[in-house]
């Protein structure tokens, strides 16, 4: 199992005129620094107008900064919305960050939410068929010299020379957000690498009723990849704070693993047509945490090793990998087991503070990641020997299509 960071750029009320400055400096700190101790990859989601909760806006821009201050790692999209962007200028940015990095860009997409979706006017009914209308398109426009139009039921676009094209060809890794079971069977069917968060995502469960499944449909005649590549991987998310001793480590990083939970279910589930804009979300946080299950006391008492069963019974109780060296360390082992390609840790949360980031980020590259690494290479050989026929036969399927989207009376 390899290791990487994901962002969502959280600013918590109370705001200055130098907060949102702050935190993107400190993101980069951290990007810099993993860089430095060998992680695979930095990711982050584009969010728009989830105040306190997100205000990763513009990721690409943030990496683009990245890319010039790192050498091996990784950027990952988890995810662009696409119902909410222009697939030209999707595909014109990513391409360009492609460039900068010199080939190092992950493209994960999504659908969006409704706050979102509303401001953008795009129908929420129907973002799942422009999602897949828009990825269909862009990845066209990513080796067609000149792309040569989109006539679908949503979405239509006229032909024009797409660039600057990819660094990476035929181009970067492909990946859907995966928030449950039923998105990932998706990710499967359309040779896609599944993005998902161990908030929905029990270790002892996640062969049985994510790898496996998954792994089936890659195996299966239902695999009909959109891309010229299969990225048979799994990701999952977890909030993190790595320390010497289990109650240091739940000072400085629960609360953070904590406002995320809660700022998932205050911030994207909102009605897209009534916004509060007064809001003090970590404060609501903090008044409301233990009547809505985000309970401090018992995340703390529930675990002598850490667990991602729930806690009396309590699933947002959880407390994802925040603990020490040894329960960090057997919390990931389980993870593994389960058959997860890449973790990312979740630190940048809440009010947690960037030397802490940095100290456990630190801990963790030390003491936790080589024995993952030393065994994820053989991992790999096995799982290519599996999948690499199926694989093969999925390509296959794909080249017998006509070209998704083609509008009548172009040549295919």
């Amino acid at each position: 199992m390899k290791f990487g960071l994901f962002f969502l750029t959280e600013v918590p009320r109370p705001w200055d005129d130098k907060s949102d400055h702050k935190i993107i400096q400190e993101q980069l700190e951290q990007i810099e620094l993993a860089d430095k101790l060998g992680f695979h990859s930095a990711w982050s989601a584009e969010h728009h107008f989830l105040d306190e909760y997100s205000h990763a806006s513009s990721p690409d821009l943030i990496f683009s900064a990245a890319s010039q201050r790192t050498t091996n790692i990784r950027f990952g999209h988890g995810i662009v919305q696409l119902p909410t962007n222009s697939p030209y200028r999707v595909a014109e940015r990513l391409n360009s960050l492609d460039n900068i990095s010199g080939g190092r860009v992950e493209f994960g997409t999504g659908e969006g939410g409704p706050i979102e979706l509303a401001a953008f006017d795009t129908n929420v009914e129907t973002k799942r068929e422009v999602w897949r209308e828009d990825l269909e398109a862009i990845l066209r426009m990513l080796k067609e010299d000149p792309f040569r139009g989109y006539d679908g039921e949503h979405v239509h676009l006229l032909p024009r020379n797409v660039l600057p094209k990819p660094y990476q060809r035929p181009h970067p890794p492909l990946w859907v957000a995966c928030p449950r079971p039923e998105t990932l069977y998706l990710a499967g069917r359309n040779g896609l690498g599944a993005l998902s968060f161990t908030l929905t995502m029990e270790p002892e469960r996640a062969w049985e009723k994510w790898v496996k499944p998954y792994y089936d449909i890659i195996e299966s005649d239902e695999c009909v990849p959109m891309g010229d590549t299969v990225n048979a991987n799994i990701i999952a998310v977890a909030p993190t704070m790595v320390a010497r001793d289990e109650q240091t480590a739940i000072d400085r990083g629960l609360d953070g693993a904590q406002f995320m939970g809660f700022g998932i279910t205050n911030s994207y589930g909102l009605d897209g047509w009534d916004y509060d804009f007064q809001r003090d979300l970590y404060n609501q946080f903090l008044r409301e945490r233990d009547e809505r299950g985000f309970s401090r006391e018992l995340a703390a008492r529930a675990m002598t090793a850490l667990s991602a069963r729930p806690a009396d019974g309590d699933k947002k109780s959880l407390r994802g990998a925040v603990g020490s060296v040894e329960q960090v360390r057997e919390y990931m082992e389980r993870y593994e087991e389960g058959g997860i390609d890449l973790l990312l840790l979740q630190s940048q949360l809440g009010r947690n503070s960037h030397e802490d980031i940095c100290e456990s980020m630190e801990l963790f590259a030390k003491e936790i990641m080589p024995a993952f690494q030393d065994r994820h290479e053989k991992r790999e050989k096995e799982k290519a020997k599996r999948l690499g026929p199926a694989i093969d036969r999925a390509l296959e399927r794909k080249a017998k299509l006509p070209v998704a989207g083609l509008p009548e009376g172009v040549p295919a």
